[in-house]
């Protein structure tokens, strides 16, 4: 039975991830398992509904600028924005450490050197063409993303791509609706409240999103 302690790595397929095993640096590897497998193994999963819905309201002027440019999916667990790899790695850190995100999820081609250093399970999912996301995979990266949450609770996941306006919205909608086991519609409802985006057609059609009355 495959173990799990500190912060995996997913060892899957295509994936290229780095993460910080729980002594030193290096990879520590998880099997890639589905939610009922995890279940069986003692993994409890008790939060409602309003909960995971509940907004963050920032307490004072110095958190709400903190949280600029980042869009909180979910409360404390869900995060999504464009890429941050213009950033410092101190700010990367410091950012990290503020949000508690212990894992990011990037689908921009260019590569994030700086996260072999940062302290988190990188998942580098190159993806130049949006029709890619689509593709099964994404279903199955998004089932490991909520597996890792429900493994992890206090840690969150950053979801990235270049500009923040299409792929990693996209699969921010995957993510939520397994999350909550809610239709990707209803996904998708709540992620459009909160982010301006610019998903593309063939996705609205896939999420079964009503073009001529969204």
């Amino acid at each position: 039975m495959p173990t799990y302690s500190g912060k995996p790595a997913l060892l899957y397929s295509q994936y290229k991830l780095w993460g910080n095993g729980t002594s030193g640096k290096g990879l520590a590897g998880i099997s890639l398992m589905s939610c009922e497998t995890m279940d069986t193994y003692g993994v409890t999963w008790s939060m409602t509904m309003e909960e995971q819905l509940t907004l963050a309201i920032p307490s004072d002027a110095t958190e709400k600028a903190a949280r600029k440019g980042v869009n909180e999916i979910v409360q404390g667990r869900i995060f999504q924005r464009g890429q941050i790899m213009s950033w410092s790695l101190p700010e990367k850190v410091k950012f990290f450490e503020m949000h508690k995100i212990g894992m990011v999820v990037n689908f921009w081609s260019k590569l994030d050197a700086d996260m072999s250093e940062a302290g988190v399970i990188y998942v580098y999912d190159p993806t130049p063409h949006s029709e890619r996301m689509l593709d099964f995979d994404k279903k199955v990266l998004a089932n490991y993303v909520v597996n890792w949450l429900k493994l992890t609770p206090g840690n969150a996941v950053l979801i990235l791509c270049e500009a923040g306006k299409t792929r990693s919205v996209y699969f921010s909608i995957l993510v939520l609706s397994t999350y909550l086991g809610i239709p990707l519609l209803s996904a998708y409802n709540i992620v459009n409240s909160k982010i301006k985006h610019s998903l593309k057609g063939f996705m609205l059609d896939e999420l079964g999103v009503d073009v001529h009355h969204s």
